[in-house]
Parts: structure tokens; sequence; C-alpha cells
């Protein structure tokens, strides 16, 4: 029944669509074993972890914060047989509440090209150089609190790329060294977790990303444009006719609206989200098989407001100390 809404309420966007990605951190140790009967929000016992402040003697807050410290430069470093280049940047380490955050920009070498100003045609493109780097910047967030086996950590997504990969491979030998050889788990928020308070919010349009259905020439002549943009499909309810749907429909095995997702991501391979209000917030989240996965949270324009194109830090910093707050409160 929601399908035929294509027919009516549709518009079609390139994006560069802004996510936070949570995830909570962890230290397995098989030679640890506190007798504990606690588990963690995921059902997993507690007592094989260890506390992060107390890592081999060493505090997780302080080998981070003085491991991004050594990362600041004035200029941006090489990672090591790969044509990239990252530097941290705009570092924050609140050490009384034991939050740290910043950027890391992050940018490939290697193929030359022409930029262009779309806002004036008429001006000469500037030459590319094969050595040349475009660095993006992406928003990391740390919260560490004391005396607990838990840590929750926010990495920023533009489009399909991110820096938590980066992050991770270039962290993992130092917290090798200082924790005898044991290894930091990155654990994804999984979907329920999080948003189990936002079963009862209204939906108010359907995203749909990687929609097959488009004319050839449109998708085309976009790419003759740029072949760097999503594309996706809006499906919007009147203003007289609103959705009477709510976030628990898309979360019933057999309801419409999970037979529907199912068949636009497993017939047609989109991914489907939606924009849901509660309470008077707003929030756009996955509705289809990808719920299971992650909670990646997805950013509005109207939310973190853009300025040519960068986001406004101090809306992503409220934004995303909201979004901590919430899984701290699931967690500990």
């Amino acid at each position: 029944m929601l399908f035929l809404l294509l027919l009516f309420y549709n518009h079609f966007f390139i994006i560069m669509e802004h996510k936070l990605s949570p995830y909570v951190l962890r230290c397995y140790n098989s030679n640890f074993d506190d007798d504990s009967e606690d588990l963690f929000w995921d059902g997993k016992r507690t007592n094989q972890y260890l506390y992060l402040d107390k890592i081999n003697n060493h505090d997780l807050f302080d080998v981070l914060a003085k491991y991004l410290e050594g990362q600041r430069t004035d200029a941006p470093r090489k990672v090591s047989d790969e044509k990239m280049l990252f530097q941290v940047s705009d570092l924050t380490i609140d050490s009384k509440n034991r939050i740290i955050h910043g950027y890391i920009q992050k940018g490939n070498w290697g193929t030359p090209g022409k930029i262009f100003n779309y806002a004036n045609p008429d001006e000469q493109p500037r030459e590319l150089k094969n050595t040349d780097a475009v660095l993006l910047k992406y928003f990391f967030y740390f919260y560490i609190p004391k005396c607990k086996k838990e840590a929750i950590c926010i990495f920023h997504h533009i489009g399909q790329y991110g820096v938590k990969t980066l992050f991770s491979d270039s962290f993992k030998d130092v917290f090798r060294n200082i924790s005898r050889g044991l290894r930091l788990q990155y654990n994804p928020m999984q979907y329920g977790n999080i948003y189990e308070k936002w079963s009862n919010a209204a939906l108010k349009e359907i995203k749909i990303r990687k929609f097959k259905l488009l004319r050839s020439d449109v998708a085309d002549q976009l790419k003759s444009i740029s072949t760097d943009f999503d594309a996706y499909l809006v499906i919007r309810a009147s203003r007289k006719k609103p959705f009477r749907i709510s976030l628990s429909g898309f979360r019933e095995k057999d309801s419409i609206e999970a037979k529907m997702v199912e068949m636009l991501e497993k017939e047609h391979g989109c991914q489907v989200s939606g924009s849901f209000e509660l309470d008077g917030h707003k929030r756009v989240l996955k509705v289809g098989y990808k719920q299971s996965i992650s909670s990646d949270i997805i950013l509005e324009e109207d939310e973190i407001n853009q300025d040519n194109g960068e986001l406004d830090h101090l809306k992503l910093l409220k934004l995303t100390k909201k979004v901590v707050k919430d899984i701290a409160d699931r967690i500990y």
C-alpha cells in the first residue's frame, strides 16, 4: 500500500549524507575472571572484561588522550603503505568529565583531476595533481567513565566514508603495548538498544536510497555532473492525510510496512530509512534489515546547519552529547 505512494509523493535528491555511528568499547582478557554475575546490555557476562581505567595499571582515558595529542600536528601525516593523509585537529580533552572529542581530517591522493566551481561555471578549473589530497573533516567523540568496563565512542561518516577503521588500526599497536597484547573491542550499538523509546514515534516520511527504478537517462545526466553522490527517493504524506504509522509497525515481521521494506531491499537493493517524530523531537532511523546491524544516526539538514557545506560544530556536539547520554542511560 505504501509503495503506491511512490507514484504521488516523490522527489529526487543529490546528497552527501552525514551520520553518526555509535560504538561501545570493551577489553576482553581470557586470563581474567572476577567472578561477577553481572551482564552487559547485550547479555554477555562481564566477568572476563577489564575495567577500562585499570588496564595493566593504565587508564584508557589517559592513554587515548596522550595518543591523540601526539597525532595533533601542523601538517597531515602519511598513512603507512597507503596513499592517504590524515591529521587530528580541534582536539578537546575534558579530564573532569572524561570526554575527548575532535576531528580527524582524511584524504587520498594518486588520481589527477580538475576542480570546477559550480557557482561560477566561467571560472577556470583548477588542476588536481596526482600528489594532491583533499582532506575532509570527520568528527569523533569518546566518553570513558571511571570504574566501568565499557566506554562509548561516536564516529562521524560523510556518505560512505569514515575514519573508524583508520583510527582503530592506528591506535591498535599503542593499546597492545600498554595492555600486554590485549585487543580493544569496538562493538556497534544495536538498533533496539538505543531506540526502544522511539517505538511509538510517528512516521513523517520515508527515504529510499539506491532506488533503481529511476530512468536511466536521468541517472546518466547526473553522473555526467559527478559520480560522487548518493541518490534517494523521498515519500512524504500530504498535510491533509498524514501517515498513521509508527516505528513499531516496521519492526513487526508480517506487517505491511515490513513487507514493503523487504521488497525494496531484496528485489531492488534499496536502503530504507524513515523520518520519525516523538514529543516534538525528530530522528531519522533505518527501518530495513540493516537496523539489526547497527544504529547509525542519519543527520537531517535542518537539524545540523551547514555553513558552506561544513557542519555547525556546536550543534553537532550538542546532538552527540544527547546520543551519548541516551546510550549511557541504557548501559550503565
